[in-house]
């Protein structure tokens, strides 16, 4: 929910000064307050990358529709979102928020919300840390194109979330000189344990924090879990 501070502030403006009402009038403090409910109502996690954000100091608000798309809305809690970096203009990092700049969002059709019900099962990740979208999937392949979701810092963070998990090694790494110098710290997961992940990931801590890239482990291990248990059920059979 949108803190107290903000809908007072709001409250006030709409009594006594209606020329104020616009998200470039909203005093700082008031915005830190934004963005620690919004970071709290999405696990610490940046809304558009699954990134960690640790404090208000690593991220910015993030209009889902753009202000200068609809400035009407650009007060309107519901269209903001805790995004990295900091500086929502810095592109420097060439993927995120400050790439989106400029677009014209049209949700449904070319941009999916986070908000949106079940938005992860728009898309589809792999074992590499790569993300694509569901076939004939427009919308969720234009957000990845206009986020740059695929680029090559993400992909890799992803690939080690993945790889912290054990779901980037596969049995065929079993025989290789790779694995030999690693199974002393890692071992495939079995089927049992891949479906276990898949809810836990999903499960926020103690803090409230969710793990970074959940919803791409939680895919990638429940796909995991299921050729794991194709697996047992052909050797079943030959026997």
């Amino acid at each position: 929910p949108a803190p107290q501070s903000f809908l007072q502030w709001l409250r006030e403006q709409r009594r006594d000064a209606q020329q104020n009402l616009a998200y470039k009038n909203l005093p700082a403090e008031i915005k830190n307050e934004i963005k620690r409910a919004l970071l709290k109502g999405q696990g610490h996690l940046c809304a558009y990358t699954q990134c960690k954000l640790l404090s208000q100091s690593d991220c910015h608000i993030e209009h889902l529709i753009p202000q200068h798309q609809n400035p009407a809305i650009d007060l309107t809690y519901d269209n903001m979102l805790a995004c990295f970096p900091q500086d929502g203009g810095d592109t420097k990092h060439g993927y995120g928020a400050p790439i989106k700049s400029g677009m014209k969002v049209k949700l449904g059709e070319n941009f999916v919300s986070p908000y949106a019900p079940a938005c992860e099962q728009r898309f589809k990740f792999d074992q590499t840390g790569r993300i694509d979208s569901k076939p004939d999937d427009k919308g969720a392949q234009q957000t990845i194109e206009c986020l740059c979701l695929n680029h090559a810092q993400l992909v890799e963070l992803r690939r080690r979330a993945l790889s912290a998990h054990g779901l980037t090694l596969r049995l065929s790494d079993l025989r290789s000189q790779r694995y030999a110098r690693l199974k002393k710290t890692s071992r495939p997961l079995s089927a049992k344990e891949a479906q276990a992940l898949v809810s836990r990931v999903m499960q926020a801590d103690a803090q409230g924090r969710l793990e970074p890239f959940c919803s791409a482990i939680a895919q990638v291990a429940a796909s995991y879990a299921q050729r794991e248990t194709e697996r047992a059920s052909r050797l079943k059979n030959l026997h």
